[in-house]
């Protein structure tokens, strides 16, 4: 079995040249927006809805009709 030796020479350093310096910032403008974008409005969404888990009814009026479907009129939810 023969070894591999690598030539003698200056090390390769791996270095960040203009368009992956380009590329890297766009991804991030990306990245930003879409943050931006979808997670903060799905944030608040969401911890509206956990903020306001209490429903009263008898806030809101409804028409009640008797059997004949001719007398409407305001109803609240609250029993008279």
């Amino acid at each position: 079995m023969t070894s591999h030796v690598l030539p003698a020479g200056r090390t390769v350093t791996l270095q960040l040249d203009r368009d992956g310096a380009i590329k890297r910032a766009l991804m991030g403008v990306i990245a930003l927006y879409l943050i931006v974008a979808l997670a903060l409005p799905l944030y608040t969404m969401l911890s509206k809805s956990f903020l306001t888990y209490s429903f009263d009814l008898t806030r809101y009026e409804f028409q009640v009709s008797d059997e004949s479907g001719t007398r409407f009129g305001p109803r609240s939810a609250r029993r008279r």
